[in-house]
């Protein structure tokens, strides 16, 4: 024979009438802030034309700048070689921490 000890109330339960939803007020001091950027650069017709675009939101405020332009093309040609002399020296520099790891080093002879 079975016995419950517990005894549950039955609730009622009231449906509220809908309303609107409250739109969200920007604090002064808000937690939630970024920023976006994107820079283009290209060459077309002997000349370099740059573009750029950048978005920031902070204190309950977005922003945008936008840029366009054109410069003569030893501009891009500079900046590609700058790039390239930049990546080459980055993976100098990842593939001289292998070299520890090699069985020889290419200065001694044996």
């Amino acid at each position: 024979m079975k016995r419950n000890l517990v005894r549950r109330e039955t609730k009622t339960v009231r449906k509220l009438p809908a309303a609107p939803a409250a739109v969200a007020q920007a604090q002064p001091d808000g937690w939630l802030s970024f920023s976006y950027s994107h820079r283009e650069v290209s060459l077309s017709g002997g000349k370099t034309r740059l573009r750029s675009r950048e978005y920031r939101f902070a204190n309950g405020r977005l922003e945008s700048e936008e840029f366009d332009g054109t410069l003569d093309a030893s501009v891009y040609r500079t900046a590609v070689l700058r790039a390239q002399e930049l990546m080459l020296a980055q993976t100098k520099s990842l593939l001289g921490l292998f070299s520890a790891f090699l069985p020889f080093k290419g200065g001694e002879k044996k």
